[in-house]
């Protein structure tokens, strides 16, 4: 080829000249790219999964759910629905709306409540990091990640069966390129997983078939996620307690003259203590 060349431009030259280059950078393009995204497409999948098993499986939010019924049950009184055995979720969007007369909502009532029996009732949302990272990406894109990823691995298997050579670099493509259909396969086969066992926790929790959040796993997602935001808001804050500050010195009778009762209480300890020394 005529022409005074810089070096890169002159190896650019000679790479094309070698036979299947076009493919070949194409394969190796695809590889230097797939492995990150299968880590975050497998990572994504994972979280997913933890996410549907932790609102399912936390005794915490059925803590919080039994006094959520409580309440309901107490506030319809003398009504059917005051004999409920369960409730539908949908209603815990609503909690923070409906106020008493001292203008506090009912869902900071019910962490009132449940703050005054526990003291370690603290914010959840925290507690819940699968949720907030499967709200992030949407299912129907994760969806859409797999078949891409695995269209592009078809392309360019076909340009590794173009070469049709034994060198080395062939055989590790081989290699390679088998190990990554099977982790999308392995992606495909959780994606479907996931959702069959989505729709069981939404059917555990009162939801039937016909319902959009059963169609749509997501929303379900949505609605907790935003549920612990409302929740968060509403628990009261724990002071911190101030340390006992004492007036008397350290080895000095505790006594005042000016509180006999106080001084009949002291001597009466003293003089237990003594009958049983």
């Amino acid at each position: 080829m005529p022409g005074d060349w810089e070096k890169q431009e002159d190896l650019l030259i000679r790479l094309k000249k070698i036979e299947f280059s076009k493919e070949k950078f194409a394969i190796w393009e695809f590889f230097y790219e797939i492995e990150d995204q299968i880590g975050n497409l497998e990572f994504t999948l994972l979280s997913y999964r933890k996410a549907f098993e932790s609102i399912r499986d936390s005794e915490s939010l059925r803590g919080v759910f039994s006094y959520i019924l409580t309440i309901g049950n107490i506030l319809n009184g003398g009504t059917p629905k005051g004999q409920a055995d369960g409730f539908n979720l949908d209603i815990l969007t609503k909690l923070s709306s409906v106020k008493d007369n001292s203008n506090k909502n009912l869902l900071q009532v019910i962490c009132m409540k449940i703050k005054s029996e526990n003291e370690e009732f603290c914010p959840m949302k925290k507690k819940f990091v699968d949720l907030e990272e499967s709200i992030k990406i949407p299912s129907n894109e994760t969806k859409g990640n797999i078949d891409k990823f695995l269209k592009s691995a078809e392309t360019n298997k076909i340009h590794l069966e173009k070469i049709t050579s034994n060198d080395e670099f062939c055989i590790k493509a081989g290699n390679l390129m088998n190990s990554i259909f099977s982790r999308l396969k392995k992606a495909e086969e959780n994606f479907k997983s996931n959702l069959e066992y989505a729709q069981k926790t939404i059917e555990f929790f009162g939801y039937p078939k016909s319902d959009a959040k059963y169609k749509k796993p997501d929303e379900f997602l949505l609605l907790i996620s935003d549920f612990f935001t409302d929740l968060d808001k509403s628990i009261p804050i724990t002071q911190a307690k101030k340390a006992f500050k004492g007036t008397a010195e350290m080895g000095k009778k505790i006594t005042d003259n000016k509180n006999p009762q106080m001084n009949a209480v002291l001597n009466g300890l003293k003089s237990k203590l003594g009958n049983n020394s």
